[in-house]
């Protein structure tokens, strides 16, 4: 090994070699180091931008935006707020889908084999 790792190894070691093996005491947590404190504090930060996002789509469906909104932002409101579904005017009766051929029990079991054993082999540190 390099000298530079050595030194690495030792300084990484250095602080619990005086302590016998115990953390040293940590100091009292200040009011902003509370769970409660820092929830308000991420519901706030969420809330900047969930509030007026809820509001803006209720404006625009309050103005019915879809049908006289026009200019440079008309596709990107209509993509967000309402969209990219036909209006009901526009909807083509969709034929109806095929149902799915019943499958067997054993058919079953082994699909549920096959994704629990890829499960199991895909998080290799879980077990």
């Amino acid at each position: 090994m390099d000298i530079r790792w050595w030194a690495v190894v030792v300084l990484a070691a250095l602080p619990s070699l005086g302590t016998g093996g115990e953390n040293p005491e940590a100091p009292p947590e200040s009011w902003t180091q509370l769970w409660f404190f820092r929830f308000l504090v991420n519901a706030a930060g969420y809330a900047s931008f969930m509030i007026p996002g809820y509001l803006l789509v209720q404006y625009f469906r309050r103005k019915n935006y879809l049908e006289t909104g026009r200019g440079l932002c008309f596709p990107l409101v209509k993509a967000c707020v309402f969209g990219n579904e036909p209006k009901a005017s526009d909807e083509v009766p969709l034929a109806p889908r095929p149902e799915p051929a019943e499958t067997t029990p054993t058919w079953q079991a082994l699909k549920l084999l096959f994704c629990a054993v890829g499960l199991q082999v895909s998080m290799p540190g879980a077990a």
